[in-house]
């Protein structure tokens, strides 16, 4: 049986019409808060890693590796599994520092722009190939379905189609720092549909084509060859290189981090997903082998990842055919949406922004939202183009093997983030550029050269992504330990390190009050946006406008930085507020005043073990001995700040701690100011 084009247009659009009008009540708040935070909402969200890969290429991977098709989901479900020890800690910094991409991540731990430059491109070019093996998927699809479809206009108005919904979903609001909730409840449906979707043609392919388990079995019997190809899984090298693909995914991928850490509510949200994601993927694994075989027992002449699609129609269930259809529209739409979003940023951050900023007379936030809105429509287009470039000639398991090879090149960086402060940017750029190198002439340019004999299983694509990551961590270890870090990288690396709670230790600012932070910003964001960010600033700190307590301004500058770093990324805005912003004066690297390391210490208490607790126990008793003596104690820093003011110098002096920590004894009112 064969669809008219319009109903599969109808379909499509329809169904893109229903995901934006569920952003839209979202915004609008006709769904409960409770709903919208809910952890279920934010791991179907997560969801969205399970792409066309996962709804058709894992079809044809179960044929070729048997249970090796299920590299995807244990990859994927053991980098949240062990979210404590990396996810966990990684968005503790995203969300302190308003980290928004992973070139954001590499640019401030490695205190290099070119670091986020570098990496904005290489994923660039990774990423690309996967919007092009979106279009591909809902092309080839809609080909097989209707006679009178033409894969190049398929492909062209589906392009047309996301690249509107991409913009009403993503640049709806002119800020880049807020949460969209709209989109991550239209992505947590889009998740949902795609799993329901699947599993009811799975059940069909075990009720309706099999007549039940047993039916399954017996058919199996007949196929002793199928049954020893499933238990052939090479597990020593593609399995384990394919798992370790997809851990690095979790972070590597833009869209992966973008709905884990920025649209991210709660730790407890993370928590959650560490068991409920692996589920999620548990689950969308179950069809497919039953989806496969029947498939098989129909001897369709279709290309292998599209036996979800045409099952219906082999069985005279033509109902089942548009659902399947429906499950895979959702797979591409969700990730083409949510990815260009991500790399909207990325590239704004990193690659315009560094060559061209707004002057102080525009409306700063107006520029950065058309910018956004015009790169997620070149990014779309650029997968159409590579879409239409490669033609038929790229298998899907190909390009999307290309892909996920891409994001293993940050591992030996990503991991550098949080376990080794000895890392450097030297190291970083020429470890990832040596990995890119091997990538590139041995992997991308192979697969993407037309050769239809050249594919995944003939060039060994396994051993060459062991072979780069392994070139790219060698150069990374060797470069990095033969080389000095600056002043900043190692300030950097142990602010984002877990075992370090050293800080540069820094002077007064040059600005005095939060009117000047005003007049001095005024000068690269315009008056209107200073006024904006530095009143953000102090609304997120609870700090009043009359507040000029030297601790408080440098509280105030950090989080001047962090959230610009939101806006405009990490290396324009350390750039700003190191010209406009400056401290009187930059002591060498060391440790910093006490109230510092010890709300370092409180953050990660929960971490601690052994010597370390027992360490932190005795720190506490002593800290609340002095806080209950009877006689007034008052801590002073080298440059005379008040860092502790007990409760018997706060009764003596009726001055509430609160009010005095982080002020200097010159701002004290008489007597006490003379007396001290």
């Amino acid at each position: 049986m064969s669809y008219e084009l319009s109903t599969l247009f109808l379909l499509g659009s329809g169904y893109l019409m229903l995901l934006f009008g569920i952003a839209y009540i979202t915004d609008n708040g006709y769904i409960p808060r409770k709903i919208v935070q809910s952890p279920i909402v934010y791991v179907l969200s997560l969801g969205v890693f399970a792409s066309v890969w996962a709804y058709y290429t894992s079809i044809s991977n179960a044929l070729e590796n048997g249970y090796g098709f299920l590299a995807n989901s244990i990859g994927i479900s053991l980098a949240f599994l062990f979210s404590p020890l990396l996810l966990k800690p990684l968005l503790e910094l995203t969300r302190t520092y308003q980290l928004s991409s992973l070139a954001d991540l590499m640019a401030f731990r490695y205190r290099s722009p070119w670091a986020g430059t570098i990496t904005t491109l290489v994923v660039l070019i990774g990423v690309i190939p996967l919007v092009a093996l979106q279009i591909r998927a809902v092309a080839d699809t809609a080909n097989m379905l209707s006679q009178e479809a033409s894969q190049g206009l398929v492909a062209t108005g589906f392009c047309i189609l996301i690249t509107l919904f991409s913009i009403l979903f993503g640049t709806s609001r002119r800020t880049g720092r807020t949460r969209h909730d709209g989109l991550v409840m239209a992505i947590a449906f889009e998740s949902l549909v795609k799993l329901i979707a699947f599993l009811i043609v799975g059940l069909f392919a075990v009720y309706g084509a099999f007549d039940g388990l047993s039916g399954v079995d017996q058919w199996l019997q007949t196929q002793p060859e199928l049954i020893s190809g499933l238990k052939g899984t090479d597990y020593l090298s593609s399995f384990h290189v394919a798992a370790l693909l997809f851990f690095t995914a979790a972070v590597a991928m833009p869209h992966m981090f973008y709905v884990t850490f920025n649209e991210n509510n709660s730790q407890a949200s993370l928590a959650f997903a560490s068991w409920a994601l692996p589920l999620y993927f548990m689950l969308i694994s179950l069809p497919v082998l039953p989806i496969l075989w029947a498939g098989l027992l129909a001897e369709s002449n279709v290309p292998v990842e599209y036996f979800p699609v045409i099952i219906g129609q082999a069985y005279g269930v033509p109902i089942l055919t548009l659902v399947a259809y429906l499950g895979g529209l959702s797979a591409a739409s969700g990730l083409i949406i949510v990815i260009t979003l991500a790399l909207s940023n990325m590239c704004l951050n990193h690659l315009i922004l560094p060559l061209y900023q707004p002057t102080a007379n525009q409306d700063i936030y107006r520029w950065l939202l058309w910018h956004r809105r015009l790169l997620i429509t070149a990014l779309i287009w650029a997968g159409f183009f590579v879409y239409y470039l490669s033609g038929n000639t790229t298998s899907i398991q190909s390009i999307g093997t290309v892909v996920f090879s891409a994001g293993l090149q940050f591992l030996p960086g990503i991991v550098a983030i949080l376990y080794w402060p000895q890392g450097n940017k030297k190291g970083f750029i020429t470890g990832l550029s040596g990995g890119v190198a091997i990538w590139l002439w041995y992997l991308l340019f192979p697969l993407f050269s037309g050769n239809p004999a050249v594919t995944v299983e003939t060039i060994n694509w396994s051993g060459i992504a062991a072979l780069s990551l392994i070139a790219n961590a060698a150069l990374f270890i060797g470069v990095s330990t033969t080389s000095t870090s600056t002043d900043e990288e190692r300030g950097s690396a142990d602010i984002c390190a877990l075992d370090t709670i050293r800080r540069r230790k820094r002077s007064g600012l040059v600005a005095k009050s939060p009117d000047e932070f005003v007049r001095s910003l005024s000068k690269p964001l315009g008056k209107s946006a200073a006024k904006r960010e530095v009143n953000q600033a102090l609304q997120d700190l609870k700090i009043g406008y009359d507040d000029t307590r030297p601790s408080s301004l440098r509280l105030l500058r950090g989080r001047l930085e962090a959230n610009l770093s939101g806006l405009l990324g990490p290396s324009i805005a350390r750039d700003i507020i190191d010209s406009y912003l400056p401290f009187s004066i930059v002591s060498q690297h060391g440790s910093t005043d006490l109230n510092v390391i010890e709300s370092r210490i409180e953050s990660y208490r929960s971490n601690l073990s052994g010597m370390a607790a027992d360490l932190d126990n005795l720190r506490r008793y002593h800290r609340q001995i002095l806080l209950e003596l009877p006689l007034g104690v008052c801590s002073l820093s080298i440059e005379n700040e008040i860092v502790m003011w007990n409760r018997a110098l706060a009764d003596l002096t009726e001055i509430d701690t609160a009010d005095v920590v982080g002020s200097q004894l010159v701002d004290l009112p008489e007597p006490w100011r003379n007396l001290l």
